[in-house]
């Protein structure tokens, strides 16, 4: 203190981000690298340490020599000669930088929390072990009719119906002590004005670093509806049974894993061929009834995603070798093993598809070139706010500034009425797809329009798709065979269609799809699908340009599929594809009507879910104990890797074995006493202890849970 001088070690200078010896040696040049908005502060500190003979103890920001900035816990102890004279003082730097970014991460994370507790579509509380209210989201004050100041001076006992308060409190105390880590229950809430509801309640706990409880988490659904069906469902059984016996579409139930038929109606029994069901239940298996193998596996890969599968059109084979045509609603019972099917015999709907295909031929280039009016209008009288130059040439205008923010629901409207129908339909449904209705053009004639509109409530407007159809309502009766193929695609205005043909040409894009990849149509059309919205690679390597050229080769390989897809601005999105191969009269293929869904929220919570599944078995493989699971027959089917440090085996050394091969000749019965008790009552047995060989034959003793 007396020379000025200041001495650091070379990993001082490391921590401050300069190179050993570089540091010049005097307190003016650590203020230097000291934080201009800390600088002031540090420099107090260790002033007012020397003045007053204290030690100083302070955080603080640094700027390294790269601009980067660090925080820094800094210790100093100042040291005085006999006369009282401060001489020196001794110090200490350690980077906290790595702790000030978890501490900020932790602000953060927490912030987010209340957000996720306060907006959740579900009501949630907090409670401690005791089951006094801690805190509680809008959604559970709504369901309960209490308000949040009534709610924090309660417990869950006082809403609780009393013919569930015992069950509830023995599953909560169970999951306090630590028994088990969470449990779901189905209960009767009882609300503030007297009336009852059913809820789901999942419970589990937040501990803290020791594994004490720190509270309880419960998220409450009100499931009263669900409840309801389920008694009506108990009640028409029979009925249902009845309907199923005499329904005229063929409805099955086969396995999951053989796809052996465990029940059959009258009407499936005879469309495959056959008499009676003792023929078929039990007996059959679908997989005789496919024309190709690969559609089973197909369909169960499709269930196990989706769960469900809705107007599937697919051949069968008959007892006696002839194909027909079904169309298929099949979905997946998991809970009975089981896939359940409903089908419909479309044979010979099938045999007009020719005469469909070629009128779809026909009409196709006139819906390819027509264009569509599109427009916005103010929600409260119909004011325009934006048009498109169709929609003007439709009205009869020829500049936009003569309507917009002029022309309002009575200048186009031929009746109002009508209007106020579709505000009634809009505010009930969200949108309107696909109806008819005139409009009136400028010279004050009647025109018909093919109307999809959609409420926008975020802008208070409307947002509608019009075409003119004055010529098709003209000429309707001629035009019927093309109506329900072009009611099809107008209906799928809100997906992406995509027309391209043999050689991956986009020939066309509607007005969703161009929208979702932020192309417009003089961009996108009659350009190759790899390379604009198909990457040649996926992120995980797969080679999508020779899926593409195999889709072109093999369509019916390619009904559906899922793969990644690019936008114009270079975000990869995820899409699920139905294709369509359209042929021409001698069988070759013209090209590939494909519509697809949009599926990058779900695969990023699929990706999300493998991500929190490796999170948990990390913490189940690196426990300090050993967890272990064994089948009924009391053998090991997984133990964890920890077994070889207390016991000396490996994992391979248990599988398969039995569990009381292990125990202590004295202890077996204890143990299969307590292994048949949890069989028998389901009760978790807890501190149970055995004594349990090691690989070098010595016993040692274990309490088991």
């Amino acid at each position: 203190i007396i020379t000025g001088d200041v001495n650091w070690s070379d990993n001082l200078e490391e921590v401050h981000g300069m190179e050993p010896g570089s540091f010049k040696g005097t307190f003016a040049h650590f203020l230097e690298i000291v934080h201009p908005d800390d600088r002031q502060r540090v420099s107090h500190a260790i002033t007012h340490a020397v003045a007053m003979g204290t030690n100083y103890d302070i955080e603080f920001r640094i700027i390294w020599a790269d601009g980067s900035i660090h925080w820094i816990a800094g210790k100093g102890q100042t040291f005085r000669d006999e006369t009282g004279q401060a001489i020196r003082m001794i110090g200490v730097g350690a980077s906290i930088t790595d702790r000030k970014q978890t501490e900020a991460a932790l602000r953060e994370s927490e912030t987010r929390f209340r957000a996720i507790f306060e907006s959740a579509a579900i009501g949630s509380c907090l409670a401690d072990t005791n089951g006094k209210i801690l805190q509680v989201n809008p959604v559970l004050q709504k369901m309960l009719g209490y308000s949040e100041a009534e709610l924090l001076t309660v417990t869950f006992a006082q809403f609780t119906h009393p013919d569930d308060l015992v069950l509830d409190r023995t599953l909560t105390q169970e999951v306090i002590e630590g028994t088990r880590t969470s449990f779901q229950l189905e209960k009767r809430y009882l609300r503030k004005n007297g009336g009852m509801f059913w809820g789901r309640l999942t419970l589990s706990a937040i501990r803290n670093i020791t594994g004490d409880v720190q509270c309880t988490v419960a998220l409450i659904e009100d499931i009263t509806d669900r409840k309801r069906a389920e008694e009506a469902l108990q009640t028409s059984e029979l009925k249902f049974r009845r309907l199923f016996e005499s329904s005229q579409m063929g409805i099955y139930r086969s396995r999951i894993e053989d796809g052996l038929i465990l029940d059959a109606n009258r009407k499936f029994i005879e469309g495959v061929g056959y008499q009676s069901s003792e023929e078929v239940i039990g007996q059959k298996c679908l997989t005789e009834f496919y024309t190709d193998p690969n559609y089973r596996r197909w369909i169960v890969n499709e269930l196990h995603q989706s769960g469900e599968i809705n107007n599937l059109e697919m051949q069968f084979r008959r007892r006696d070798g002839t194909i027909g045509w079904g169309l298929f609603a099949i979905r997946l019972n998991l809970e009975e093993n089981c896939v359940e099917g409903m089908v419909a015999d479309i044979t010979d709907r099938k045999y007009a598809a020719e005469a469909l295909r070629r009128s779809e031929l026909k009409y196709r280039n006139l819906f390819e070139n027509s264009q569509v009016g599109i427009y916005r209008t103010q929600l409260a009288d119909g004011l325009l706010l934006d048009c498109n130059q169709r929609f003007l040439d439709m009205l009869g205008y020829q500049f936009a500034d003569e309507v917009i923010h002029k022309m309002t629901a009575a200048d186009h409207y031929s009746d109002l009425r009508l209007r106020q129908w579709v505000l009634e339909q809009l505010q009930q449904q969200g949108e309107l797809q696909n109806f008819e209705m005139q409009y009136r053009h400028r010279n004050g004639s009647l025109h018909w329009g093919l109307y999809s509109l959609r409420l926008n409530r975020e802008e208070n407007c409307i947002d509608g798709f019009v075409t003119c159809i004055t010529d098709r309502k003209h000429a309707e009766e001629a035009l019927r065979e093309s109506e329900a193929q072009y009611r099809d695609l107008v209906e799928t205005a809100n997906c992406i269609i995509v027309r391209w043909d043999s050689d991956g040409i986009i020939k066309f894009m509607n007005d969703y799809g161009q929208r979702f990849f932020g192309f417009n149509a003089s961009e996108i059309l009659y350009q190759n699908v790899v390379g604009t919205i198909v990457p040649e690679t996926e992120s995980s390597g797969r080679n999508l340009y020779a899926m593409i050229l195999d889709l072109c080769r093999n369509p019916e390989k390619y009904l559906f599929n899922e793969n990644e897809n690019i936008c114009k601005n270079g975000n990869r999105v995820w899409v699920v594809w139905a294709n369509r191969p359209i042929f021409d009269a001698d069988g070759n293929l013209v090209e590939i009507l494909s519509v697809g869904t949009d599926a990058t929220d779900r695969k990023h919570a699929e990706q999300a879910l493998q991500q929190s599944e490796l999170k948990f078995r990390t913490i189940v493989e690196n426990a300090n104990d050993i967890i272990y699971v064994h089948n009924q027959a009391g053998q090991f089917t997984y133990i964890s890797p920890n077994v070889t440090t207390l016991l000396g085996y490996s994992a391979a050394d248990a599988d398969g074995q039995s569990f009381n091969a292990f125990i202590h000749p004295d202890d077996q019965a204890a143990s299969y006493a307590a292994f048949q008790s949890i069989l028998a009552t389901g009760t978790a047995q807890q501190n149970l202890e055995l004594r349990i060989r090691h690989r070098n034959q010595n016993w040692r003793w274990f309490s088991c849970n």
